[in-house]
């Protein structure tokens, strides 16, 4: 047998205590060390021991794994770089080295580089703008092999790109804008930040951005972008017609109110890509704010006959142009209020007999509700029976009309009304045409740019392009896109349109109710003459006049070569009211429209028009009064149902024609609406989906013999079966 001894002595005798009869062994777990010896002793057969013992060493023992590390610049100019690695073993020496890398830019995990290399360095080829986290381990001569570090060894950022704010490079737009914001912005209206970057090189996706937003030292907050995913892709060349090429920002329009307020852009936050100047990468630009007055709105529904069905203007109709005007044109509040005309006509009429008859019932109902005379009107038809070529009373006016439908070509909502829409108002607020086709009728001498262009130039490049904005989309309008008063495909306001809006606005000082009253307690009585004139041959059509007490001017009158005169008994002039016939310049055919208030005189036997000295009209006023009685529904009634027919009977001593006019009220006589201008019947069928529900019902019937005027309204209240509320989805 054997015993044996493992020690760090070089001569130590085993005992005599055999621990084997093989001919091996194996060690118990040795600590690293180079001084281990293994002594063995051998017994014979008989039981003797040998004297001395067979002593082996010393023997070297390497547990110990070996420490690696790599090594690689902080940051780079080009996409290959060196990354360097070396380690230590004090023991049996590195064998070789495993290299790992991560791309920190996209989140990417541990990937080997290299495995069991002894070279201790490689070039490492990356991808611009992106950052690499590098670490090593190393294996020793006897299969000792080092853990990696739970982190990186080294990082370098391959800072081989380079992205900026272009300057001028902030666009703030509530429709439309140049890079310099020369276009006024509105106080609480929808903005836009729109912020233009780019890259010195190559076209990088995914690029994170975020806007800070200031009002002087207050800082209101941060936000980001929205485009899908809230990222772009930054070019070398970015095209400012392209929503997605710039970020955009939908600012929350309670951090817009009057004032100045400063936009902070800031590109490829936090750093996203490593670039080799980060100084360039922020900008921001201060813009102020100004107040807008309220555009009050009364859409109309022109309903016709056509085929012997009644032919009513779409709700989606009246939506879209209502949203349209919200985006478009400079305001911040739109109030909105639906009417209709009842009962309908018998057949599609024309603008300028819709007009006359909304500009009645618009005086009626400044007049009885104290409505604010700045209120606009705008009659739709919807084009079933025919097109309605749209017309404003005058420009500028309040009062216009025009066609709606389904839309097509380069109009792709649901309805042509809108920027139709737009177009009429706009010459209620002053706007004349701007050439483009070149059959614009009365265009705008003043209007600046080319073709009817929206901007000045096409030059993308330019700080004083203009861009178009929808915010629904929102769509970008490039610069080559019409103004709206043209008669091109491809409308959108120009920014010299958008400004005299907003200044016409400015311009029209509103009239308080109090103020409309205290007109009236003047217990004036005026004659209301409507009409329309073809002043190439100074052909004028009357409409029915009335005699209206308690009232005032109502349209302003604009002194000029046409004058109203009343004449009394034996031809004896009375009164002589100057005035401008008003024309909204739709087609070289549209006759001009007479809207006017002037002061009655007692005594007065005849009325009529003149141009300069000569007599164009004349209207005799007859003795007597006509009479009216307003007879069905009288009080006490619950109306429901499909329709009502309202009844009264009428009179007049004379013998004259009468023409009757239909308002209805809500509140017991209090305020009046107007519901239709011009009825020859003793009587009307009204829809009574359209009447609002009330429980304090009153209508009210107007005659006129043609200037005589008498009135009467329900002797009591009654109801009207309230109705619910109805929703339309503008988009998608």
């Amino acid at each position: 047998g054997y015993s044996y001894v493992w020690d760090t002595s070089s001569s130590t005798l085993p005992d005599t205590v055999a621990e084997t009869s093989g001919t091996s062994t194996t060690s118990s777990a040795r600590s690293t060390g180079s001084s281990h010896w293994f002594h063995i002793r051998t017994r014979d057969a008989a039981g003797n021991w040998a004297a001395t013992a067979v002593h082996r060493g010393p023997y070297y023992i390497d547990t110990t794994a070996p420490s690696s590390s790599t090594s690689s610049p902080a940051s780079v100019g080009s996409t290959s770089f060196t990354v360097s690695w070396s380690g230590s073993d004090s023991g049996s020496g590195i064998d070789s080295y495993d290299v790992q890398y991560k791309n920190v830019t996209t989140g990417g995990s541990w990937t080997t580089w290299k495995s069991a290399v002894s070279y201790l360095s490689s070039s490492f080829s990356g991808t611009d703008g992106h950052t690499y986290q590098f670490r090593s381990r190393a294996r020793d001569n006897v299969g000792n092999l080092e853990s990696y570090p739970a982190g990186y060894d080294s990082q370098t950022a391959v800072a081989t790109v380079d992205f900026f704010v272009k300057n001028p490079g902030i666009e703030v737009t509530q429709g439309v804008q140049d890079l310099n914001n020369s276009v006024t912005l509105i106080a609480g209206k929808r903005t836009f930040v729109r912020c233009l970057v780019q890259s010195d090189a190559g076209t990088y996706a995914s690029i994170p951005a975020r806007l800070r937003v200031y009002r002087g030292a207050a800082y209101m907050g941060v936000l980001l972008p929205a485009n899908a995913g809230g990222t772009i892709s930054v070019r070398t060349n970015p095209d400012r017609g392209q929503l997605n090429h710039s970020y955009y920002f939908d600012v929350p329009v309670g951090w817009l109110n009057a004032g100045s307020v400063r936009f902070e852009c800031e590109v490829n936050t936090p750093q996203y890509l490593a670039e080799n100047d980060y100084t360039n990468n922020l900008r921001s630009v201060t813009v102020n704010l100004v107040n807008s007055p309220v555009m009050n709105l009364l859409m109309v529904d022109v309903p016709y006959r056509f085929n012997s069905v009644v032919r009513h203007v779409r709700d989606v109709d009246r939506t879209l142009l209502e949203s349209w005007l919200r985006r478009a044109y400079p305001i911040k509040t739109l109030n909105v209020w639906w009417g209709y005309l009842d009962p309908p006509y018998n057949s599609l009429p024309s603008a300028a007999t819709v007009n006359g008859d909304l500009s009645w019932n618009k005086s009626k109902k400044v007049l009885g509700a104290s409505e604010d005379p700045w209120t606009r009107y705008y009659g739709m038809a919807i084009d079933t029976g025919g097109f309605m070529r749209g017309l404003a009373v005058g420009i500028p006016s309040t009062v216009a009309s025009g066609p709606t439908g389904p839309a097509g070509g380069w109009d792709t909502d649901a309805s042509y009304g809108d920027w139709y829409g737009g177009h009429e108002l706009g010459h209620t607020y002053g706007r004349k045409h701007v050439t483009c086709t070149g059959t614009e009728v009365g265009p705008d001498p003043s209007y600046p740019y080319p073709n009817g262009d929206i901007s000045p130039n096409q030059n993308a490049a330019s700080a004083s392009a203009i861009y178009g904005f929808d915010s629904q989309g929102p769509t970008i309008y490039p610069p080559s896109w019409k103004d709206v008063m043209t008669y091109c495909a491809n409308q959108w306001l120009s920014d010299y349109t958008y400004e005299a809006i907003y200044n016409r606005m400015i311009a029209e000082k509103p009239v308080s109710a109090a103020q409309i009253q205290a007109w009236r307690a003047a217990s004036v009585e005026y004659l209301a003459v409507f009409g329309t004139i073809i002043t190439a041959t100074d052909t004028i059509t009357l409409n029915t006049l009335y005699r209206v007490p308690n009232a005032f001017d109502v349209f302003g009158r604009v002194p000029g070569d046409y004058s109203i005169r009343l004449f009394g008994a034996g031809g004896t002039l009375l009164a002589d009211y100057p005035f401008t016939p008003r024309f909204g310049s739709e087609s070289a055919e549209d006759p001009g429209m007479i809207t006017e208030y002037v002061t009655w005189t007692v005594g007065t036997r005849q009325v009529a028009i003149w141009h300069g000295s000569t007599a164009l009209i004349t209207s005799t006023v007859s003795t007597n009064a006509p009479t009216v009685t307003l007879t069905y529904p009288n009080g006490g009634e619950t109306l429901s149902g499909s329709s009502v027919t309202v009844t009264w009977t009428g009179s007049d001593l004379d013998g004259d024609t009468l023409t009757y006019s239909l308002d209805y009220s809500r509140d017991g006589g209090a305020t009046w609406e107007p519901l239709s201008a011009s009825i020859t019947a003793t009587q009307a069928v009204l829809d009574l989906t359209h009447l609002p529900g009330t429980t304090q019902g009153k209508f009210q019937v107007w005659a006129s013999d043609g200037v005589n005027t008498a009135v009467d309204a329900s002797n009591g209240t009654f109801a009207v079966t309230t109705k619910g509320p109805s929703v339309s989805l503008l988009a998608p």
